[in-house]
């Protein structure tokens, strides 16, 4: 089952998702109530209320309708962690969005026929 790292930012205490925060199972279901308001922060408000321009999202939660969705709300998006030579391709080509890597060998032969700052990037 896929987890988002932050969707347990504050249930569980490592990045595997197995040490929770806490033994107390009541805490336990608080935190992962907060977890979702979290995540419902900020998707929703707190680019708004930060006033930033660019939204750095993990490469997982792209998608079309999330892209339509930040354009239309003014933000452009950033994906980060991208090494997969696929990704890089659908990112850059279909998306045309910039995104961070680990891997920049792969992404320079990935993106060598395009042009980002046609784009506005």
């Amino acid at each position: 089952m896929f987890r988002d790292y932050l969707a347990s930012f504050i249930t569980y205490d490592d990045i595997e998702f197995t040490v929770p925060r806490s033994s107390s199972k009541l805490i336990f279901f608080i935190s992962m109530i907060l977890d979702v308001i979290w995540i419902w922060c900020v998707k929703l408000w707190i680019p708004e209320f930060l006033g930033v321009d660019m939204v750095l999202t993990e490469r997982r939660e792209i998608s079309p309708f999330y892209l339509k969705n930040m354009t239309a709300r003014g933000f452009k998006v950033c994906a980060w962690t991208v090494n997969e030579r696929n990704e890089m391709a659908w990112m850059s080509r279909e998306l045309k969005i910039p995104f961070l890597t680990d891997a920049p060998y792969i992404a320079s032969h990935t993106t060598t026929s395009l042009n980002f700052t046609k784009y506005g990037y």
